[in-house]
């Protein structure tokens, strides 16, 4: 399957270069200026639950595309969301971004405290009900999940399959996965389930230790499922060990890193990962930073729509995709590409 293309290449690095004169349009139409200069400091935070390969992968964007006006600084860490977010607070920070959907609780928190500090946040789509400074973010990462989705319905063996997320509201990379399955199911007339999701709700079972990342899967396989979707980095070993502990055939899809790589031992239970290039993101995140208005109900990468997540390679997994699925893959990402089968609530 072709994964990353030149032409997606390209297109990020136009976008990069045009995102200050309006590759991303929704602060500018949305907000109104503020005569008080923005504090343009730029700070990540995470915890201890949260993917630090991903933060830092984006801190790193952010550092190499910084303007004049905007300060990076380094990445801050604590063992707690709540900690981690007030750390950041107190450092004197004018964005605080949190690119783990484990932080988003914590940061919705402290944007309803602090309404002069604009917010980044991924974990939440787009919702009148958040506070009005507090921006969504979307890497991109629920069109990567569609065709997750797709592929591992069309490869269960036994038409079940599995979800969970570290993400306790709305999740935009379950709510992706699902959809997969979906237009799987509805193109092929099959009805492959997905436990663990609830269409109504646009939730999914939410996991925030590495016990209960244990429990669940075990849950899953009890029930049948032969792959299962964990959007929760920081317990991805955990998931790994307890699909081996039951001495299980199935295979775990991961997020924000290329589990084959990074995590040792992981071959065997690898089906593939969902991956993102922060350069485009970060870019439009920078626009937020420099920009001397708090963005009313603004986000990035939902409404306007930002290229840079793919699929890591299926590799030892590849030999269960048959040429016809890679082809419905392929054609599945160009029509993702030219938005002809929208992804997620907001997506338009």
């Amino acid at each position: 399957m072709r994964q990353r293309r030149g032409a997606a290449a390209v297109a990020a690095a136009a976008c990069l270069t045009a995102t200050i004169a309006g590759c991303s349009t929704s602060a500018k139409e949305t907000a109104t200026a503020d005569p008080t200069p923005r504090n343009a400091t730029v700070c990540v935070a995470a915890s201890a639950s949260a993917s630090r390969p991903l933060a830092e992968s984006y801190l790193e964007a952010l550092k190499e595309h910084a303007k004049s006006g905007a300060t990076v600084e380094q990445l801050v860490t604590a063992e707690t969301p709540q900690e981690a977010v007030k750390h950041a607070v107190a450092k004197g920070c004018g964005v605080i971004a949190t690119l783990a959907p484990s932080m988003a609780a914590a940061a919705r928190e402290a944007a309803a405290a602090n309404p002069d500090i604009v917010f980044e946040v991924a974990g939440f789509q787009p919702s009148k009900r958040l506070p009005k400074n507090l921006v969504p973010l979307n890497p991109g990462f629920d069109e990567a999940a569609f065709l997750a989705g797709y592929a591992a319905a069309a490869t269960t063996r036994s038409g079940i399959l599995g979800v969970m997320t570290a993400s306790t509201g709305d999740s935009a990379v379950a709510q992706g996965f699902a959809q997969g399955v979906d237009f799987y199911n509805q193109a092929k007339g099959t009805g492959i389930v997905v436990q663990g999701w609830n269409a109504a709700s646009r939730k999914a079972t939410a996991v925030t230790s590495e016990a209960e990342v244990t429990s669940h899967v075990g849950t899953y396989l009890a029930q049948g499922a032969d792959i299962v979707l964990v959007a929760a980095e920081a317990y991805s070993p955990a998931a790994i060990a307890a699909v081996k502990e039951a001495e299980s055939d199935a295979s775990l899809i991961f997020v924000g890193s290329d589990a084959w790589e990074t995590i040792p031992d992981s071959h065997e239970v690898v089906m593939t990962s969902l991956l993102s290039d922060p350069t485009p993101v970060a870019a439009t995140m920078l626009t937020y930073a420099t920009d001397n208005a708090l963005h009313d109900h603004a986000d990035i990468g939902f409404t306007q729509r930002i290229e840079g997540a793919h699929l890591a390679d299926f590799r030892d997994y590849g030999v269960r995709l048959s040429d016809e699925v890679k082809e419905e893959l392929e054609r599945l990402r160009d029509q993702i590409d030219k938005r002809e089968i929208p992804i997620g609530k907001e997506r338009k």
